[in-house]
């Protein structure tokens, strides 16, 4: 990790900062686009059944897919359009962390393989065109994937599909020269399929009809209503490269969001925790949601523990986890803690790694929270890094009680100079209260309680809470901002 990097992640304000950013619900939560309000409605149409068909798969069972869609046939397979567009932007777009991606990958090979099954050609056709037209995108080699599978797919189809296909590769020339680069694979199963449609091709040839659009592949067969339904979609919420922010990434979230929830409802620990190790923020979140939901405090707390053991978690991630614990913590025991809980945020504390060292902090500013002090004190006694063990000078400073610390001085001299420190600040923030609680205007008063603030000094700013002017209404102002910031308040 670069130096200047290490030194961000070993402040505990920044660190925390940074993961409550990860842990923010709100974009989940809030529909702001039209294009997102109907990701949601197409996912929601098709999630039951895309359910039946995994779990169908996974015990090797073919799906009969037109009695699964039932009388909602045409309206699903336009939904499924619509959705795999998304996947595809979703994966060329993708700032996500990988367990998104794949499964986003995995989402779009299903949708297309099930449209295959259905024989719908000019969904194919309409995967094509929407590829062409991204292919100065930044990720050329993706959509360039797509054409070629969408092809392979045609070569694959019943003969009684080819005219379709022959007429939807009549005014296609960029799917012509793709067809015949194809057929040269050196891989049989590509080439000899790709071989069979371009000799239907040209044997087909002066007898056929161009036509332009998909959905409309002959003019003597009438526009397949799933195709009408899908451009209905398009009309109302385009589907491009410039999509709306809000709906990036959405279309993936919700399946993530589905997986999340069974694998909460079966106690799946380890999906969940990777869930929280390389899915995106929303969907760590939702893990944290799901599994707190359904299971009692002790094996989520179990949970957490894999996932702070699970090895891959960056310092912002795990301290986004030691801050869920934190959370749990707090609200379940606030007067010494949860011992499991204290456990684990003790054995973070006693870290050897110094990239670790933020997180090792947060760990004792959360113990301070819940006045575990023989922990507290354990880690200013041994812990191995010395900037960690100061940090709990800190804590024990801002809960006033420096006077717990004198016994481990002559055991730990080099904490003496923080020692010194944190005193003779109690002495300036006592100094700056009174000077703050003596002011006669707002502006002078605001000097001196933008330096309380800045210094974390929330008991001195509660105690100006109860000065008999306007002071105390400026102090409860900036107490509420402090609170809003530090979670271990």
């Amino acid at each position: 990790m670069p130096e200047g990097t290490m030194k961000i992640w070993s402040d505990p304000y920044v660190l925390v900062k940074e993961a409550a950013t990860m842990r923010d619900d709100a974009p989940e939560t809030v529909q702001t686009s039209a294009m997102e309000d109907a990701i949601r409605r197409a996912h929601q149409l098709v999630s039951p059944d895309l359910y039946v068909i995994e779990r169908l798969k996974q015990s090797n069972m073919e799906p009969d897919y037109l009695n699964l869609f039932g009388s909602q046939i045409q309206e699903k397979m336009a939904a499924l359009i619509f959705l795999a567009k998304h996947k595809l932007l979703d994966i060329e777009q993708s700032t996500l962390y990988s367990r998104d991606v794949n499964d986003a990958k995995r989402d779009l090979s299903s949708y297309v393989e099930i449209l295959f099954r259905l024989e719908a050609v000019d969904a194919l056709g309409i995967f094509f065109d929407f590829a062409q037209a991204q292919r100065d995108s930044r990720v050329p080699a993706l959509w360039r994937n797509v054409s070629s599978r969408c092809l392979y797919l045609m070569s694959l189809l019943p003969q009684d599909c080819w005219p379709q296909v022959a007429a939807f590769l009549e005014n296609r020339p960029e799917a012509q020269r793709l067809m015949e680069e194809l057929k040269g694979s050196q891989n049989p199963q590509i080439a000899e399929p790709l071989q069979n449609l371009a000799n239907m091709y040209q044997q087909t040839a002066g007898s056929r009809q161009s036509v332009n659009t998909p959905g409309q592949m002959m003019n003597t067969m009438p526009q397949p209503l799933y195709i009408t339904i899908a451009q209905r979609y398009e009309a109302a919420t385009p589907v491009s490269a410039a999509r709306d922010e809000a709906a990036r990434g959405v279309s993936s979230l919700l399946s993530a969001q589905d997986r999340i929830s069974q694998a909460a409802a079966a106690g799946d620990i380890p999906s969940l925790v990777d869930w929280i190790s390389n899915g995106s923020h929303a969907a760590m979140n939702a893990a944290f949601r799901c599994a707190l939901s359904v299971m009692s405090n002790n094996q989520y707390i179990n949970m957490l523990e894999q996932a702070i053991e699970h090895g891959d978690l960056e310092p912002v991630r795990m301290a986004a986890v030691v801050l869920e614990l934190g959370n749990l913590n707090r609200s379940t025991s606030p007067q010494g803690g949860v011992p499991t809980i204290n456990r684990l945020l003790l054995k973070l504390a006693m870290t050897e790694d110094e990239e670790l060292s933020g997180v090792a902090k947060v760990a004792i500013h959360e113990l301070g929270a819940v006045k575990a002090q023989n922990d507290i004190l354990t880690v200013a006694e041994k812990a191995p890094l010395l900037a960690v063990a100061e940090e709990v000078v800190t804590v024990i400073r801002a809960n006033r009680q420096l006077t717990m610390l004198e016994s481990l001085l002559n055991q730990r001299p080099e904490l003496i100079p923080a020692y010194r420190t944190a005193r003779a600040e109690l002495v300036e923030l006592q100094d700056l209260t009174e000077s703050a609680w003596a002011c006669q205007t707002e502006d002078l008063a605001m000097i001196y309680l933008d330096q309380l603030k800045a210094r974390k000094a929330m008991p001195e700013l509660k105690q100006l809470t109860m000065a008999p002017n306007f002071v105390s209404e400026l102090a409860r102002q900036i107490l509420t901002e402090l609170e809003a910031e530090i979670p271990w308040t």
